[in-house]
C-alpha cells in the first residue's frame, strides 16, 4: 500500500489561506488544512486514515521580542498581538490534530530587526 506523507510550509500556506479564505479562526484553518490534505492523499478504494501518513507543518513560533517602533520610539510587545496570540492558536489546535506533526524551527535575533527598504530610503 502507498503511504502519503504532506509537507506544508507554514508562513506561506496561512498566507495563501487569508488571501483565498479571508479571516479564519485557527480551528476552521486546521479543520480546511486537515480536508485539503486528505483530498490530495486519498487514493481509489483505500481510506485516508490507511493512505495518509502524516502531514507535515513546517512553522516558526511568533516573535516573543519587545522592541520599539523605530520612528515612533513607542513600545511593542510582539508577544501579546493579535497575530501572535492566534498563530500560539492554530499551533496548538494542530498539535491536537490527529496525523499532524507540528514542526517548529527558531527565529534568532539576526532575522529579527527593523529594515527600510532601498526604494523608501531613495524617496527619503
Amino acid at each position: 500500500m502507498i503511504r502519503t506523507a504532506i509537507m506544508i510550509d507554514g508562513a506561506f500556506f496561512i498566507r495563501r489561506a487569508r488571501h483565498i479564505f479571508g479571516a479564519l479562526d485557527p480551528e476552521q484553518l486546521a479543520s480546511r488544512l486537515y480536508r485539503h490534505s486528505c483530498a490530495h492523499a486519498s487514493q481509489k478504494g483505500i481510506p485516508v486514515n490507511e493512505s495518509l501518513y502524516r502531514i507535515f507543518f513546517y512553522d516558526c513560533p511568533p516573535l516573543q521580542k519587545k522592541m520599539h517602533h523605530p520612528l515612533t520610539g513607542k513600545p511593542i510587545d510582539y508577544a501579546k498581538s493579535e497575530k501572535s496570540n492566534w498563530r500560539r492558536a492554530f499551533h496548538d489546535v494542530l498539535r491536537r490534530t490527529p496525523k499532524v506533526a507540528l514542526r517548529l524551527g527558531v527565529l534568532d535575533d539576526v532575522n529579527c530587526s527593523w529594515s527600510i527598504s532601498n526604494d523608501k530610503i531613495k524617496k527619503l
